[in-house]
């Protein structure tokens, strides 16, 4: 078989070639294709760990494994030889020739032509490839992605209604939108992303605006470039963090850290009160009311009066640390120096 026709025919054609094949004699095949036989030469000798899940011709594959099974079960050798393609190969340009006679063969002498029920999915790579197979690792990471592109663009759609609601009528917006739309085709108005982003940039310029540009604080910080979030990728992927903090880490980046205000949200709360200013404050038997609301950001600050040790103490380790390495560092560096 040729090595420029695709996968498919090349597995095609070692199932149909075992199948003709008799179990007494032994069997020589030349192929040219390599990613065909690798895909072969994985089951020999693999154990039972090998399956045939995410493979998009299991059933090809299947008759070419039973086929192999059966050969060693009555003592046959089976040798499948890489060749190169188009070097005068007697053999092998007879696999090409036959291979254009496959097209021309009738209705009912063709095999393996019936849809299968396996599922199949289809999408978009960030090259814009459409890819078609079974359920996989790309698969469940193109889904992924997906879903992160469609919850970008939703907090950007919401930049853009904030922004239309806040200075979409003004003499600032009038003059924006002015002069996006006379650069043509290519402004920034004629693009969904880059609009969103314009609009979360001017309300984060703005004085009186001080509320998230967009959904929330975290979505902001999440959307930026040049912020070594890769850097937290990793820290979230890795195997050495406990799962605890993991699990912690992946609540503040959601906004569903179980703190007052998304207790409350969904009703597991009455109130949206910081208990531990509540607390704090019935110590020192003073009033209750008007407590802050308890925010992720305002129990990691020294605002809440019962963390203000806790914080102020980390914030000094922190300052410490960077401090001594500096020291460190800058030392090391004018030793170095000739």
């Amino acid at each position: 078989m040729s090595s420029n026709i695709p996968p498919l025919p090349t597995q095609t054609a070692i199932a149909r070639t075992l199948q003709a094949t008799s179990l007494a004699v032994d069997l020589l095949y030349l192929c040219d294709s390599e990613a065909t036989l690798n895909k072969v030469s994985q089951w020999i000798g693999s154990g039972p760990r090998t399956m045939l899940d995410g493979d998009t011709n299991a059933d090809i594959m299947t008759s070419i494994i039973e086929c192999v099974r059966e050969r060693v079960l009555k003592g046959a050798h089976t040798f499948l030889v890489k060749v190169k393609a188009h070097r005068g190969e007697p053999l092998n340009e007879r696999g090409d020739t036959q291979a254009e006679n496959i097209l021309k063969l009738p209705l009912e002498c063709r095999q393996w032509t019936t849809r299968t029920q396996r599922l199949t999915y289809e999408w978009h790579d960030n090259d814009g490839v459409n890819h078609v197979t079974a359920w996989a690792k790309t698969v469940r990471n193109s889904m992924i992605r997906g879903g992160a592109e469609f919850q970008r663009q939703k907090t950007l759609n919401q930049a853009k209604n904030n922004w239309k609601a806040f200075l979409g009528s003004t003499d600032i917006g009038l003059h924006t939108i002015g002069q996006a739309a006379s650069t043509g085709a290519q402004s920034d108005l004629m693009d969904s992303m880059r609009w969103g982003w314009s609009c979360i940039l001017q309300l984060q310029e703005e004085d009186n605006w001080e509320k998230p540009a967009a959904t929330t604080w975290a979505a902001e910080f999440l959307l930026r470039d040049c912020e070594s979030l890769e850097f937290l990728g990793s820290w979230i992927n890795s195997s050495d963090v406990h799962k605890a903090k993991n699990r912690r880490a992946k609540q503040v980046i959601t906004c569903s850290f179980p703190c007052g205000k998304w207790l409350h949200m969904i009703g597991a709360r009455a109130s949206l009160g910081c208990e531990l200013c509540k607390r704090e404050r019935n110590m020192d038997r003073k009033t209750t009311d008007a407590l802050p609301t308890e925010t992720l950001a305002h129990i990691q600050s020294a605002g809440c009066k019962s963390q203000k040790k806790s914080v102020i103490d980390a914030h000094n380790r922190c300052w410490k640390y960077l401090i001594g390495s500096i020291s460190t560092h800058g030392e090391l560096c004018r030793d170095k120096r000739p």
